[in-house]
């Protein structure tokens, strides 16, 4: 199994071996002022500066206001707003920071920091609420009607919409400023909408408080909405104004309840005459004196169910004082439909017509068949659902309460049911979302309802995952706990440390190194493990796996270690929060192949044999194991994945980064979740495809191994050439023998260097400028196609660096291989490094790199010896380390505190002006490439069998002097400048 590929030697580029000067941090700040009113924004924009400035990497935002937001966290310009409702004579400070990748000073090599802040001081004026009414619509929410008119015992309802699908409702706070004229109670269904009275003459204002989640900035709000509500002329004052002992009622069939009419004190009204009706007595009538009726009288009556389920509002007509005064109660009659579905936290293309691997019936096919085989006198026909409550504080669904949804789809109805979709709010909430609704039979018949949908956390919980051959030991990567952190903070965070969980296996345990050198076994929860260790912090990259043994033999199998990472969640916050997750390393003893496939350009399924074949392979299996299962932790960048049994490549359901972590597939070819029923189309480029998978033993089983399906073909690594001004002819040999994927291609195509010209027939200073149209192969095929042997590289005059040249190969079939030509430039070779030299192609390589210069204009000293903190610097920048800051007096003093904390050294008070042997640059290598030292093999050196050299020769680091037909080591010896450009060159090659 592939290594997670570390970051590339790009951040050096023009510090030299022998530099010791390290260019200081320059900031510079100004500040502006900015007025708003409640509800206004304005736009902001950043000046970040000409001249001296080098190229912008990155501008970030930040306000230390909660009422005054930023659209972005990032960017030149941004746009603050002042939420509704916000205090007058609130201030708040805007900040932007600027960093720049360094100074375009002429002449000066090497690259410094520069920041730049910005801040705005933003003033709100206005009113405020509470204290000065309101407005019926916030910056993320409003309400259904801003203001409204009741009689004396009329009622309405107001509910709270979002304004963005972004936006989630989370709760909805009810008052009035004056109950005596209107009062306000959470409709029943949920506190998104609410039933408004009024009660006497005057006017009272409603307020309803939002609290919710912003899911594009991931931050949570606040909008203060207002309604004003007259309640008109009439008769009374209030006194002997009723309501009724409930509004909404729920019976099932066959079934009695009891009404009554109440003064607003809660006491009978004195000298009442009360008339009862109802809206469908098939539905729902009245029970008097032992006979069944359409009305009755009274203060108080019962209820009976009628012939049918459905729905029916009962009313009471009360006459007090020549004044008279109604009330209604909603009675919904029918068993309650209780219908469920599950969900992962990262699905968001879940709609109520789809079923995944947890949810077997869909929604709407629950409703129907409940419906169906549930309900009163006989079977019903599902015609449409109207929703009370579509937003949750887990997730919501793309729809409106109070619309009706028909099954079916038909178009001559408001919408299709099916079509509806569930969005969980964020990949960090789990727990249920809970939606009521009223299904409706196509009698007329009408049946409540509440849909469950279980939110659980996304994927299979492979949060971080290893996997390793038997024996082997993994080194953990900070970066891999860091891109978990990404996703569950929305890329807005920032990882701190880890802490392990208990652990249970015979395959192995987890081990990590003291800030003073020693090998412990990770205790449960009690270490802190830091990405970015400061002095005395223990660092999760010295943390390892260790296999363990039964005897002589080690074990195959699965270690789970549960973990809590611990860091900021937005980058204008530096509160510390938590997740957990869950870390797998998979032990196999066999080879976990890659799966490849050439689709053509129509597209192609997938074969489960070819799964199973890996499998066996992977875990040594002499069984006749029939299905192995397949969860995809990708989707291709170019191409399109496909899940359906028909017999179209393009049926069934689109794989996406929301759906496929509720997906299981099964090798069997017969299983409904056929591996073979899934398609690959190729992208309009036709560029090659390469995802992750997790393979399991059974269905719920434990995770296997992690394997690699390749569509189409990228060459493994850049075919390089090195110059001087001269130029460089291309040989068809090195294409050739490149890649595998290279042996069958037709004709091969060049786009344009980076710098200098592509000439085809070069001689004596001319030649053919080639165009991306122009056809090479490895042989004269005619006038249309041209040998690779007559194109030439030509430089740009005085151009030192390196120039990429991307080229595409193809087939017969339009199968394409891409990759890239790197070609390194010298404009000035050094007098001591002549092409005859063994050293020449690396030296040229890290010279136009950047990465190292030589002792002079003209020389490069290349037998010299190298400096303890220059090899340390160089190696560790290659193995994808950033560049760190001094901690001593010693340019290089950072370095060695970060190799000591993170277990490359084991000594903290290195000379660091000293020379540094062969042996102690294997180890340093190996361990921070976390490579294990290698003892299972014959040593290829007559003089060495240590392990961490081994490991860099098993890896194509290190090769050894080969003298009289023996091949050296030489371990003992110092290391010289030639020497260590090679073992660089080829560090950065592994890493490729």
């Amino acid at each position: 199994m592939k290594q997670v590929k570390r970051r590339l030697l790009s951040v050096v580029m023009a510090l030299a071996i022998l530099c010791t000067l390290v260019p200081s941090a320059l900031a510079y700040s100004w500040s502006n002022t900015v007025s708003l009113q409640p509800g206004g924004s304005a736009t902001l924009s950043v000046d970040t500066g000409t001249g001296d400035f080098a190229q912008v990497e990155r501008v970030d935002w930040s306000s230390d206001s909660y009422y005054v937001t930023l659209q972005n966290v990032n960017g030149t310009t941004n746009t603050v707003y002042a939420a509704y409702g916000t205090p007058s004579g609130t201030t708040a400070t805007v900040t932007a920071t600027v960093y720049y990748y360094g100074w375009n000073l002429p002449g000066n090599p090497y690259p410094g920091a520069m920041i730049q802040q910005q801040t705005w001081t933003v003033s709100v004026t206005g009113t405020g609420y509470p204290g000065g009414g309101g407005s019926a619509t916030g910056y993320h929410t409003s309400l259904s009607q801003g203001s409204m008119a009741l009689t004396i015992n009329g009622n309405s309802y107001l509910s709270v919409s979002t304004m963005s699908t972004y936006y989630q409702i989370q709760n909805v706070t009810w008052s009035s400023s004056n109950t005596a004229v209107a009062n306000v109670t959470p409709y029943s269904s949920g506190t998104n909408s609410a039933y408004v009275t009024g009660y006497t003459n005057g006017t009272a204002t409603i307020y309803a408080t939002v609290t919710g989640w912003d899911s594009y900035s991931y931050q949570q709000f606040t909008d203060y909405l207002a309604c004003v509500v007259t309640v008109g002329t009439g008769g009374g004052t209030g006194s002997g104004v009723v309501t009724l002992s409930s509004n909404n009622l729920q019976m099932s069939y066959n079934s009695t309840q009891t009404l009554s009419v109440t003064a607003i004190n809660g006491s009978t009204p004195t000298g009442a005459s009360v008339t009862w009706t109802t809206s469908d007595p098939s539905v729902v009538g009245f029970y008097n004196s032992g006979y069944g009726s359409n009305s009755a009288v009274g203060t108080s009556v019962t209820l009976y169910t009628g012939t049918r389920a459905g729905q029916a509002t009962i009313t009471a007509s009360t006459a007090i004082g020549g004044q008279t005064y109604t009330a209604q109660c909603l009675v919904n009659v029918g068993n309650t439909f209780n219908v469920t579905a599950t969900v992962s936290s990262g699905e968001t293309g879940f709609t109520l017509g789809s079923t995944n691997m947890k949810t077997t019936t869909s929604v709407v096919n629950q409703i129907a068949s409940a419906l169906y085989s549930s309900v009163v006198g006989s079977y019903r026909t599902l015609s449409h659902v109207i929703f009370g409550s579509v937003t949750s504080t887990y997730g919501s669904l793309n729809a409106t309460a109070g619309t009706a949804y028909y099954y079916g789809g038909s178009s001559l109805y408001y919408g299709n049911l099916e079509n509806i979709t569930f969005v969980p709010s964020s990949y960090n909430y789990t727990g249920s979302a809970t939606f009521s609704f009223t299904a409706y039979d196509t009698l007329g018949g009408a049946y409540p309802g509440t849909l469950t949908i279980t939110v659980e956390k996304g994927g299979s919980n492979l949060d971080v995952a290893y996997s390793a051959t038997l024996g082997q030991t993994v080194q953990l990567n900070a970066q891999d706990f860091s891109d978990f952190w990404q996703k569950e903070t929305g890329n807005l965070g920032t990882l701190r440390y880890v802490t392990f969980g208990n652990s249970s296996s015979t395959v192995g345990r987890l081990y990590y190194t003291s800030v003073n050198g020693q090998q412990i076994a990770v205790p449960g929860s009690t270490v802190q493990f830091y990405v970015s260790p400061s002095y005395n912090q223990t660092s999760l990259g010295s943390v390892s796996f260790v296999p363990s043994k039964t005897g002589v033999s080690y074990r195959t199998g699965t270690l789970a270690v549960p973990f809590t990472a611990y860091g900021t969640t937005s980058a204008v916050s530096a509160a510390v929060t938590s997740r957990s997750g869950m870390m797998y390393i998979m032990v196999t003893n066999g080879t976990v192949e890659d799966i490849s496939y050439q689709a053509p350009a129509t597209g192609m399924k997938l074969d489960g044999s070819d799964f199973l074949t890996v499998y066996r392979k992977a875990t040594n299996s002499t069984l006749a194991t029939t299905a192995m299962y397949i969860q995809l932790l990708d989707v291709p960048a170019y191409g399109t994945l496909y899940y359906g049994s028909g017999s179209y490549l393009t049926s069934g359901t689109k794989l996406t980064a929301t759906n496929i972590g509720s997906m299981l597939f099964s090798s069997n070819s017969a299983a409904s979740n056929s591996i073979s029923n899934i398609t690959y189309i190729p992208g309009t480029t036709k560029a090659a495809d390469t995802i992750r998978y997790v393979a399991y033993s059974t269905s719920n089983g434990t995770p296997v191994y992690v394997g690699e399906i390749n569509f189409g073909a990228t060459a493994k690594g850049a075919i390089k050439y090195h110059t001087n001004s001269a130029g460089v002819t291309f040989k068809t040999t090195d294409f050739f023998n490149a890649d595998t994927g290279l042996l069958s291609v037709q004709y091969i195509t060049f786009g344009k260097p980076s710098s200098g010209t592509l000439y085809k027939n070069y001689s004596n200073g001319k030649g053919t400028a080639i165009s991306t149209t122009d056809l090479f192969s490895y042989s004269n095929s005619g006038s249309q196609v041209t040998s690779i042997n007559n194109l030439t590289y030509v430089p740009a005059a005085g151009y030192t660096g390196v120039v990429s040249i991307p080229y595409t190969g193809s087939n017969i079939t339009g199968t394409q291989v891409s990759g890239t030509v790197k070609v390194y430039v010298v404009s000035k070779a050094f007098k001591d490094v002549p092409t005859t030299l063994w050293s020449y192609e690396y030296v040229t390589e890290l010279t136009a790199s950047g990465i190292v210069n030589g002792v002079t204009p003209t020389t490069f000293y290349p037998n010299s010896d190298v400096k303890y903190g220059e090899a340390l610097k160089l190696i560790m920048l290659a193995a994808g380390y950033s560049e760190q800051a001094k901690t001593g007096s010693h340019w290089a003093s950072g370095y060695l505190t970060r190799a000591y904390r993170d277990g490359l050294v084991t000594n903290p008070n290195i000379d660091l002006n000293a020379t540094v042997d062969r042996n102690t640059i294997a180890s340093i290598a190996a361990k921070a490439l976390k490579l294990s030292p290698v003892t299972n093999i014959t040593s290829p050196f007559v003089d060495s069998n240590d392990g961490y050299v081994l490991a860099l020769y098993q890896a194509g680091i290190v090769e050894g002097t080969t003298n009289g037909g023996r091949t050296y080591y030489y371990g003992t010896s110092t290391i010289k400048r030639g020497e260590i450009c090679a073992i660089i060159c080829r560090i950065n090659d592994y890493n490729q």
